[in-house]
């Protein structure tokens, strides 16, 4: 798996991902975009005590098994959700509260991440 990039342990960006979407109330999921293998999303759903849904977001269905298997595993399944997508569209439906977007944009041209932002700040609940 994951042979076209790499993944921390978890980004040092997490506390105020979670941080932004406790600010609104936690009414609309988090969104994770280019997961891997789940470590920020599943980190923020056990940060947020069942609070704060978390919607995990790649481009590898293998991944994604992978997510939905270690949520189920921890018992964040009602809290944790994957979709299938790619930057800069194939975006999930909906709105969200705060998005993280970790070691991801090193994989897109200039256009693309032009592109990828604008996509991107339509799904973001102000705030």
């Amino acid at each position: 798996l994951n042979t076209g990039g790499f993944q921390f342990g978890g980004s040092p960006l997490l506390a105020e991902w979670l941080a932004r979407s406790a600010a609104l109330g936690h009414k609309y999921p988090m969104l994770d975009v280019g997961c891997a293998f789940g470590a920020n999303a599943l980190a923020a759903a056990r940060a947020g005590n069942g609070d704060a849904k978390v919607v995990a977001l790649d481009c590898d269905e293998r991944h994604l098994a992978e997510v939905r298997e270690a949520a189920e595993a921890q018992n964040l399944a009602g809290v944790v959700s994957t979709a299938y997508g790619r930057l800069p569209g194939n975006l999930p439906e909906g709105r969200f509260s705060s998005i993280l977007v970790s070691e991801v944009v090193h994989f897109l041209s200039g256009r693309q991440i032009e592109q990828s932002v604008a996509a991107l700040a339509a799904r973001l609940m102000p705030g």
